[in-house]
């Protein structure tokens, strides 16, 4: 059988549309065996896959598929189950938009094969609710599974259609994320339906001051759910409605059966919490025995009545809390896991607390989350000095944001070989030389994700320090994600200087000072050293750059074509760039298989 397929309007699609042609023959020849069929076509590389899917959806919100591309009845039949396993509505229901989502009457006639679903819209849209049409009939998904519903941060006003669709997919639904709900709207289907329902994630969660709701009511959803996520949530209003009901809450909490919880996230707001939310959240946790993964991140903040400003209150913080907790033996009573995964972020602490914190989680943890806090020298000497056993154990280490010198970043490198993921601010070119002069390098090889700056300390007449990091780079073998934004100068460039005449005779100077200070990734600057990254998915550099050949940017850190076949032949899984100046027509080459986008800060 061959293939027709209506006029191409990009010629860049000609050697996809050649692939489809010479795979849809063979499965016509072969069509007793689908699965060996869609297995042989998804094979090729990724550039080919791609360029086959784009052009397919480009007919899915015209014209049905069936009739846009004349294949094997197997073959057409697996390819659809890929396409609308999960779909997105990211449209605004009174002005529909044919190039974001299926068109009403497509998701209708494919509901079945929906498993995940996506909807970010003010209202809920009127494609899942009642079709006049066929005798307002409700939108159902048989097979729905999960359920994502952004309705932005409207609170005042929730589309009753929202409420009827949950409920009409409660027996289905085991994968749950809403945002900007109040309690007594969720309170109906969360605490008495869903039966299947085991990770739920609530993003700006109000409980109008009602923490009995959360304690009391919602005892049957903490009993089957394995996976909790509160995002920017308060159990109360305000402090005086806190520590007027805390005794009550505390009650509820006590005498509450344990939860069957795995995974527990709470982030509370960037302004902190008091601490009698703090307690309760503790109790919660402490009510938890099955806990793996915790990832607390919060902070004690109270008014100062002197002078009317709030203040943290580092004794009564969520790590000084759960340290009394530990070393008074309440944190182990009817625990049946040991953690694997903490985070406690965003606050202050004491080292006693965190040493009592890491012994008692010496044997299990291995993955530790301290961004955003006072982590320090001392922290650093005493995880290296009195637990040893983490060097060899933590897979996960987030540090960004923290109080750490780039000496003990790069000491952290040189000293943990289990790191998988590894977060911080940055390392200085002095810190690799002076390393690189005892003889001592990176020995963390396994690293899949690294976020971590590169500060240049002198001008372009030495290379060193740069040639030195993108040289320990190249030893990451394993790396998909390498984010250097935070790479930048020590410091800034005098005026007088910049008005000076660059010296011609040294090709490494550069006619634009912004750049004498700078991370650069070009061939001309060692791009070809990072070749060994062959599993590079992600790839995000510092944003000091002119964009897309702009006369006035500069010319020494533009991608050329000659970057562009480089990346193109080296880094073959490459998806996402991001903060790379490049002419104009080299991104527009790239963006055909990459996605090239930019950071604002």
């Amino acid at each position: 059988m061959t293939m027709t397929i209506p006029t191409a309007k990009d010629a860049s699609m000609s050697s996809s549309i050649r692939h489809l042609q010479s795979t849809s023959a063979m499965s016509t020849a072969s069509s007793s065996r689908p699965h060996a069929i869609f297995s042989s076509i998804n094979n090729p590389s990724p550039v080919t896959i791609t360029e086959i899917l784009l052009h397919i959806a480009s007919f899915l919100n015209t014209r049905s598929l069936r009739t846009s591309l004349c294949v094997s009845k197997d073959w057409y039949t697996t390819l659809c189950l890929l396409l609308w396993q999960r779909v997105y509505l990211w449209h605004c229901p009174d002005e529909y938009d044919p190039d974001i989502g299926p068109s009403f009457s497509n998701l209708r006639q494919h509901a079945s094969l929906v498993n995940s679903l996506d909807v970010y819209s003010h209202k809920f849209p009127k494609s899942c609710g009642p079709d006049p049409m066929d005798g307002n009939k409700p939108l159902f998904f048989p097979n729905l599974a999960v359920l994502k519903i952004d309705t932005h941060y409207n609170k005042s006003y929730k589309d009753k259609e929202i409420f009827l669709f949950m409920e009409r997919h409660q027996a289905t639904i085991t994968n749950l994320t809403l945002s900007s709900f109040h309690t007594v709207e969720l309170t109906p289907i969360l605490a008495h339906e869903l039966p299947l329902l085991t990770r739920l994630s609530i993003k700006n969660w109000d409980f109008h001051g009602l923490p009995s709701v959360f304690m009391d009511k919602y005892h049957t959803l903490w009993s089957r759910v394995l996976s909790l996520s509160l995002y920017q949530f308060k159990l109360f209003n305000t402090d005086h409605e806190a520590w007027k009901n805390l005794g009550m809450a505390t009650d509820l909490l006590e005498q509450a059966p344990p939860t069957k919880l795995q995974e527990l996230i709470m982030i509370t707001n960037e302004s902190g919490t008091d601490r009698a939310q703090i307690r309760l959240q503790l109790l919660f946790i402490l009510n938890s025995p099955n806990l793996v993964r915790l990832e607390w991140a919060t902070r004690c903040v109270e008014c100062d009545y002197e002078t009317y400003e709030d203040e943290e209150v580092v004794e009564e913080g969520p790590m000084a809390q759960m340290a009394r907790v530990i070393k008074s033996g309440r944190f182990y009573q009817g625990r049946q896991q040991q953690l694997e995964s903490l985070g406690l972020g965003e606050s202050e602490f004491t080292i006693q607390d965190l040493d009592i914190i890491l012994n008692s989680f010496q044997s299990s943890l291995k993955e530790l989350s301290l961004n955003s806090t006072n982590f320090d020298e001392d922290s650093w000497t005493l995880i290296k000095g009195h637990y040893p056993g983490y060097l060899s154990t933590v897979t996960v280490l987030n540090l960004d944001d923290c109080l750490l010198l780039g000496s003990q970043v790069q000491d952290i490198l040189c000293s943990i070989t289990s790191l998988k993921v590894f977060k911080a601010d940055y390392i200085k070119e002095s810190d690799l030389e002076h390393d690189h002069d005892r003889g001592r390098s990176w020995v963390c090889l396994g690293l899949k994700e690294l976020s971590l700056g590169f500060i240049r300390q002198t001008r372009r007449e030495s290379d060193r320090g740069q040639y030195l990091f993108l040289e320990q780079l190249s030893r990451l073998s394993r790396l998909e994600l390498l984010n250097l934004e935070k790479s930048t100068t020590e410091s800034e460039t005098d005026e007088d200087e910049e008005d000076e005449e660059p010296d011609r005779r040294n090709p490494v100077v550069d006619v634009d000072s912004k750049c004498q200070m700078v991370l650069i990734l070009t061939l001309a600057e060692g791009l070809d050293c990072l070749k060994p990254l062959r599993r590079l998915r992600e790839l995000k550099v510092p944003m000091d750059h002119q964009w897309d050949g702009d006369e006035q940017g500069c010319k020494r850190c533009v991608w050329t074509e000659a970057e562009a076949r480089w990346v193109t032949h080296n880094w073959a899984v490459l998806e996402k760039l991001t903060n790379i100046p490049m002419a104009k027509g080299v991104k527009q080459v790239l963006e055909e298989r990459i996605k090239i986008s930019r950071c604002y800060r």
